[in-house]
Protein backbone atom coordinates (compact mmCIF):
# COMPACT_ATOMS: atom_id res chain seq x y z
CA UNK A 1 0.00 0.00 0.00
CA UNK A 2 1.07 3.55 -1.10
CA UNK A 3 0.36 6.38 1.46
CA UNK A 4 1.16 9.99 0.54
CA UNK A 5 2.63 12.19 3.47
CA UNK A 6 2.58 15.46 4.18
CA UNK A 7 5.81 17.06 4.31
CA UNK A 8 5.58 16.87 8.47
CA UNK A 9 5.64 13.14 8.63
CA UNK A 10 7.79 12.72 5.40
CA UNK A 11 10.62 14.52 7.41
CA UNK A 12 10.44 11.54 9.78
CA UNK A 13 9.92 8.88 7.53
CA UNK A 14 13.14 6.64 7.23
CA UNK A 15 13.40 2.95 5.04
CA UNK A 16 12.56 0.17 7.24
CA UNK A 17 11.42 2.84 10.00
CA UNK A 18 7.94 2.54 11.23
CA UNK A 19 4.66 4.73 10.60
CA UNK A 20 1.71 4.31 11.90
CA UNK A 21 -1.74 4.45 9.59
CA UNK A 22 -4.81 4.84 11.45
CA UNK A 23 -3.18 3.60 14.64
CA UNK A 24 -1.60 0.36 12.75
CA UNK A 25 2.12 0.59 13.58
CA UNK A 26 3.36 -0.64 9.71
CA UNK A 27 7.41 -0.98 8.86
CA UNK A 28 8.19 1.26 5.75
CA UNK A 29 9.36 -0.91 3.10
CA UNK A 30 10.09 1.75 0.29
CA UNK A 31 10.26 5.84 -0.44
CA UNK A 32 9.54 5.70 -4.36
CA UNK A 33 8.73 9.61 -3.67
CA UNK A 34 9.80 12.13 -1.14
CA UNK A 35 5.97 12.26 0.16
CA UNK A 36 5.44 8.69 -0.53
CA UNK A 37 5.99 5.48 2.02
CA UNK A 38 5.15 1.95 0.44
CA UNK A 39 4.10 -0.47 3.47
CA UNK A 40 3.13 -4.62 2.67
CA UNK A 41 0.45 -5.87 5.03
CA UNK A 42 0.42 -8.94 5.84
CA UNK A 43 -3.09 -11.24 5.57
CA UNK A 44 -3.70 -11.26 9.42
CA UNK A 45 -2.81 -7.06 9.32
CA UNK A 46 -5.12 -7.07 6.28
CA UNK A 47 -7.75 -8.85 8.10
CA UNK A 48 -7.95 -7.72 11.39
CA UNK A 49 -7.43 -3.94 10.74
CA UNK A 50 -9.57 -0.98 9.22
CA UNK A 51 -6.98 -0.86 6.32
CA UNK A 52 -9.00 -3.32 3.92
CA UNK A 53 -11.57 -0.70 4.01
CA UNK A 54 -9.53 2.10 3.00
CA UNK A 55 -9.76 2.73 -0.95
CA UNK A 56 -7.64 5.14 -2.90
CA UNK A 57 -7.84 8.89 -1.97
CA UNK A 58 -9.32 8.06 1.49
CA UNK A 59 -7.89 10.32 4.18
CA UNK A 60 -5.95 8.35 6.79
CA UNK A 61 -3.92 9.07 10.44
CA UNK A 62 -0.59 9.07 10.26
CA UNK A 63 2.20 8.84 13.08
CA UNK A 64 5.92 9.07 11.95
CA UNK A 65 8.79 7.22 13.04
CA UNK A 66 9.16 8.08 16.91
CA UNK A 67 13.42 7.93 16.61
CA UNK A 68 12.95 10.06 13.01
CA UNK A 69 10.94 12.82 15.29
CA UNK A 70 14.06 12.21 18.21
CA UNK A 71 16.47 13.02 15.74
CA UNK A 72 14.81 15.96 14.15
CA UNK A 73 14.13 17.58 17.70
CA UNK A 74 17.49 16.75 18.67
CA UNK A 75 18.89 18.22 15.54
CA UNK A 76 16.86 21.86 15.67
CA UNK A 77 17.88 22.19 19.09
CA UNK A 78 21.51 21.87 18.06
CA UNK A 79 20.67 24.46 15.14
CA UNK A 80 21.07 21.48 12.52
CA UNK A 81 20.62 22.68 9.22
CA UNK A 82 17.84 21.43 6.73
CA UNK A 83 15.45 20.47 9.33
CA UNK A 84 12.36 22.51 9.48
CA UNK A 85 9.63 20.12 11.00
CA UNK A 86 7.13 22.16 13.35
CA UNK A 87 5.93 18.99 14.43
CA UNK A 88 8.28 17.55 16.97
Amino acid sequence: MDVRLPEVVAEVTVLHGSIAVNGVSLTVNALPAPDVAQVALIPYTWEHTNLSDLRVGDAVNLEGDLLGKFVVHYLKRRGGSGVTSEGG
